[in-house]
């Protein structure tokens, strides 16, 4: 099912909340602000969550592949 092993490498949640926030260990609402000011409408947090791991992957690991 994956081809290598970073095909099912993690991400640290401190990566992803750094680079939204530019803070490691941002709170929920911190990230539900970060994505809000980035034109988006987050229902909750696992929506605001999913929404920078997205935007993580395609601005710093050449998109979603």
């Amino acid at each position: 099912m994956f081809k290598t092993q970073r095909d099912r490498d993690g991400v640290p949640v401190g990566t992803i909340k750094r680079h939204i926030t530019g803070r490691g260990n941002a709170d929920k609402a911190a990230v539900i602000a970060a994505i809000r000011a980035r034109g988006f409408n987050p229902a909750d947090d696992n929506e605001a969550d999913a929404l920078a791991i997205l935007l993580w992957a395609t601005e710093t690991q050449g998109g979603v592949r």
